[in-house]
């Protein structure tokens, strides 16, 4: 699933909680908190190409910019 979110407040992976999962913690990643952006930030950047942000050896499909 694809989404666009407002991002309020970031935390070390597993300290908040989890509504459909329980057992999430690693010390070397991060989560936030936030909301689901409004429409027109949404359609502005879902389904756009992010290939310009990737090197040729990303691997992971999540990819932060201006944070």
């Amino acid at each position: 699933m694809r989404g666009v979110y407002e991002i309020e407040s970031w935390h070390k992976a597993g300290t908040t909680p989890y509504k459909t999962r329980t057992d999430i913690y690693d010390p070397d990643r991060w989560e936030f908190k936030g909301t689901v952006a409004e429409e027109a930030i949404r359609v502005k950047f879902i389904d756009m190409s992010v290939v310009a942000y990737l090197s040729a050896s990303s691997r992971n499909p999540v990819k932060y910019i201006n944070c």
